[in-house]
């Protein structure tokens, strides 16, 4: 990936658009062109941009931490399922300062609940499989699916593992709940791709990066599938439908 950002930005660009991964190369790569960066979990954590309100140095952007999300996410699915007492945080293996955060606010929501956390960090096919089937083998338990790069690679094989041993599950991409997961709830990417098309704009206007603030996500969607909550022999609530920006049928 350095070799790409090095060759990229050698070609002279006014300004690059950087997703997630990518924007730590990039921003490596030069310090002068202006960066705006989508789906990138808190960047002051990695040091990348000092503050929200105030940028520092070439970069800004949109970022996919917003403090309550996960809270949200594990209210969710103790609504859906009462009765579990353990919840399992599916994510890819990938640490960093970002990482631990997340991780840290994850035990600490999960607690306020009154839930106990296991952190199941995954490189591949083998290690999500081993990981859910392990989890499942003891009763009460309920899944927390991560919104990194990995998760959304192999989607479609977590949400068919989580049916396959009947564990309820939230997600964090509409993906998911679009390929029979139980639930998700997340920012709209699309969105925040807009939202930077217009920053690129101003930048290609004049303005500095350190005009520009990280925007944190403002525009949220739920999907509850209910296909999926019958399988699993759940109830959902009438107030939980009518809070739902869609319903999966």
């Amino acid at each position: 990936m350095k070799g790409n950002s090095e060759e990229l930005v050698s070609l002279g660009m006014d300004v690059i658009l950087a997703k997630g991964a990518t924007v730590a190369s990039v921003h490596q790569a030069t310090t002068t062109i202006p960066i705006v960066f989508v789906s990138l979990p808190d960047p002051t954590v990695e040091t990348l941009v000092g503050s929200f309100s105030h940028p520092v140095g070439n970069i800004t952007g949109f970022t996919t931490y917003e403090d309550g999300l996960v809270g949200k996410r594990l209210g969710l699915l103790h609504d859906l399922s009462p009765g579990i007492t353990r919840v399992m945080y599916l994510r890819s293996r990938q640490t960093g300062a970002a990482t631990e955060t997340l991780m840290k606010r994850v035990v600490e929501s999960a607690q306020a609940t009154g839930l106990s956390v296991v952190d199941a960090p995954a490189d591949n096919h083998s290690d999500i499989e081993a990981a859910i089937r392990t989890f499942a083998s003891s009763p009460d338990g309920g899944l927390l699916v991560a919104f990194d790069a990995f998760t959304l690679v192999h989607r479609e094989l977590i949400v068919e593992l989580a049916l396959r041993y009947r564990l309820p599950a939230v997600y964090a991409s509409r993906k998911s709940a679009g390929k029979d997961g139980l639930c998700s709830y997340g920012f709209d990417q699309d969105q925040q791709f807009r939202e930077a098309a217009f920053y690129v704009a101003r930048l290609l206007s004049g303005a500095k990066p350190s005009e520009l603030p990280v925007q944190t996500p403002t525009k949220f969607q739920l999907s509850v599938n209910v296909k999926t909550a019958k399988a699993l022999d759940l109830t959902i609530s009438p107030s939980l439908l009518t809070a739902a920006d869609e319903v999966i049928e």
